[in-house]
Order: C-alpha cells, then sequence, then structure tokens
C-alpha cells in the first residue's frame, strides 16, 4: 500500500506555491537576505515589507509583545524604491519561492503606484499587493493603475476599517483586481508604562497597532464574509500561530494564509512547521488537496442560514474520566458552579449546567467534550 500524501501546493491567479503558508509583509520581510531566509525556512511565497519610492522614518521602540499578539506602530520600509529593484527583490528570489512586493502611495496616487509597479516586476516580484490608507475608495484606481504596469498578478490588502458593504467589495472584483488579502493589523492601540506613565511605543502620540492571535477570531470572520462576495482567491491573515489556525482561516475560505507575528515571536522556521502541521491534519483527515477543506466552514454556515437552526437547549458535555487528571480548571471557571471535584471524582450537576461551552475549551486535557 502506498504511503499517503497530500499535496500542499495552491494557485493563487496563476501563481503555484508549494503550500499555502506566507510571509506576510512586516519585519521578517525587511530585505532581500531576511526574505531568503523565511523561503529557505518552509514559506511557500514571501511578501516584502511595503514599499515606497522614499525609505520610512521609524519611530523607537516600534514593536514590543503583549499578550495575544504584538503592538507595532512600524511605517513602510526604510529602504527606499530604488534599493528594493536593484538588490532586495533579486536577492529574494534566491530563495526560490514566489515574491510578493507589497508596495504603497502614501497619497494614493496611481501614478506612482503605476511606477512602483513596473520597477519591482522588473525586478522579478511574482505578484504585487496594494495597501492604502485603511480605506477602500481609491483602491479600484490603484488596481487600475498597476494592471498597466504588470502582467503578473495584483492583490489588494485590506483591513477592519475598509470593511464597508459588499457592493464595495464587488466594485473593487470588477476593477481587476486579482486577490484580496484580508486582514491588516487592527487599531488604533495605545499601551502604557504605568511606572513612568508614559506611552511605550515611540510614535508621537504612543498610536499602534495590534497582530497576533488575539485578532484571529475577527481575521476568520472577515475573511468568511469576504470569501462568500467575491469569486476571486482570499489570503487569510490575523493570528496564525499554527498549522490549526491556518486550517481554520482555509475551511473559512482562504486559499493560502499570510503569517507575521507567529514568524517573529517563534522564528522563521514557524513558517514550515505550519506547512507541516497543515499536511499532518490533511493526513489524518485523508484530505489529497487543499481544495477538500478550502470553504468547508462555508458550506455549514451557508446550510444553518437556510434551514435557520439554532439551537437554545443547553446540553451537558461528557467527561471523558481517563483523561481527566482533575487539575481544577473547570470546576474554578465554570459561571454556573455545575462542576464539581469531590473525593478525586469530577460531575456535572444537569440541572445547573447551562450548556455554554466553556469548559471543553478549559479542560487542558480534552477530557470534557463538547456536546454540540
Amino acid at each position: 500500500m502506498s504511503e499517503f500524501k497530500p499535496d500542499l501546493s495552491v494557485d493563487i491567479a496563476g501563481v503555484k506555491l508549494r503550500n499555502p503558508v506566507i510571509l506576510a509583509a512586516g519585519p521578517l520581510g525587511r530585505d532581500g537576505e531576511t526574505l531568503k531566509r523565511a523561503a529557505i525556512s518552509g514559506a511557500g511565497a514571501v511578501t516584502t515589507k511595503t514599499i515606497c519610492f522614499e525609505a520610512a522614518k521609524v519611530p523607537r521602540p516600534c514593536l514590543i509583545r503583549v499578550p495575544g499578539g504584538l503592538l507595532n506602530c512600524e511605517a513602510h520600509s526604510d529602504l527606499d524604491y530604488e534599493m528594493w529593484v536593484e538588490r532586495e527583490i533579486p536577492k529574494a528570489k534566491e530563495g526560490g519561492v514566489p515574491v510578493i512586493a507589497n508596495v504603497v502611495s502614501p497619497k494614493n496616487k496611481p501614478r506612482e503606484i503605476e511606477e512602483i509597479t513596473r520597477g519591482v516586476t522588473e525586478a522579478g516580484a511574482d505578484m504585487v499587493e496594494l495597501v492604502t490608507a485603511y480605506t477602500l475608495e481609491p483602491l479600484p484606481k490603484l488596481v487600475k493603475a498597476a494592471k498597466r504596469a504588470t502582467d503578473v498578478p495584483v492583490l489588494v490588502k485590506i483591513s477592519l476599517e475598509t470593511f464597508e458593504m459588499k457592493a464595495t467589495w464587488k466594485t473593487l472584483e470588477r476593477s481587476g483586481v486579482d486577490g484580496i488579502s484580508c486582514l491588516d493589523t487592527i487599531g488604533p492601540c495605545l499601551a502604557i508604562d504605568i511606572e513612568s506613565g508614559e506611552p511605550i511605543l515611540g510614535s508621537l502620540g504612543g498610536g499602534c497597532r495590534l497582530s497576533g492571535s488575539a485578532i484571529k477570531p475577527i481575521a476568520v470572520y472577515q475573511v468568511a464574509s469576504l470569501a462568500r462576495a467575491v469569486k476571486i482567491p482570499v489570503i487569510g491573515i490575523g493570528g496564525i500561530m499554527r498549522g490549526g489556525d491556518a486550517v481554520e482561516m482555509m475551511m473559512a475560505g482562504a486559499r493560502a494564509v499570510s503569517v507575521c507575528t507567529a514568524a517573529i515571536i517563534k522564528g522563521p522556521d514557524v513558517l514550515g512547521r505550519i506547512a507541516r502541521e497543515i499536511a499532518s491534519f490533511m493526513e489524518k483527515k485523508r484530505y489529497k488537496s487543499v481544495d477538500e477543506f478550502v470553504g468547508l466552514a462555508l458550506n455549514r454556515i451557508e446550510k444553518r442560514e437556510r434551514k435557520g437552526v439554532v439551537i437554545y437547549e443547553g446540553k451537558t458535555p461528557e467527561i471523558i474520566y481517563e483523561r481527566c487528571n482533575l487539575c481544577g480548571a473547570c470546576e474554578r471557571t465554570c459561571p454556573y458552579n455545575a462542576i464539581t471535584i469531590v473525593d478525586k471524582n469530577l460531575s456535572i450537576n444537569e440541572n445547573l449546567c447551562y450548556g455554554c461551552g466553556l469548559c471543553s475549551t478549559i479542560c487542558p486535557t480534552g477530557a470534557i467534550k463538547r456536546p454540540y
């Protein structure tokens, strides 16, 4: 019997990736060498830090860890456009995976986008990703400008602030864009040093933006909404820390996922690790290709909506006693006082249990099975 080997490759607007894990724009794409390292670490594609005509002046400190992720007040790349096209993109190409050039015109000028796009394409970029100052309005014009300058796929990266009406997304789709990356960092945020009373980040007012696992549920929802509204590929971004997160995002409709915070916190090797964890999931489920589970949750959501099915009667969870280590986490956190541990025996009072589901997510050993 032959060994089961799932095919992790994905196609994004005609560009084939060996796996669906992309290094997102950020500090680990700051130059050609770091992009090459991410490719060697196992990424399916790599994205440059945001390229602009002028190099950015970045306030310091610009990046700190907080519970659930990172806060940053970074700007676009502190390398100018000429350095990117003459040296950094060609160096990144040595990694052997597609290079996505993330580009911006601070004042959303189509002529600037056209020129930057032409330059990064000639330097070897396999795709171009446009970003704006958190507004959808100028994107259709910018997409058309970019499309005039290149034959490679043009993506746009949108933020929570740009989620308006589905009609706007369709307008963006009609502009000719080849794919949408969703979701950018969330903010504005503020972190304060309680010893000094000073904002921690170095921006003028201390303002910053949040990334990491804390924003994943928001990103999954927005990816699902977007994937239901458009026919072009969606790349999911936001809180992808492990393979399971990537699978969840892809079940919400993403064709691929972009990773930044996990690669900063855990190092670029996490990119290859996430890809391997996706492969392990596929082997377990006997999925031959990612197409078999991309958008799977959307089918379930649409089925619920058609039937109007909502469960209002609580169900008591099942206890798997051989897994229970009597740590007491479920007993401490049950809002309804339905769980007790007496004489080294865990029990759930069915009359008190509300069926909220919290305990099954609190249990560290999987001893409480979700009943729904």
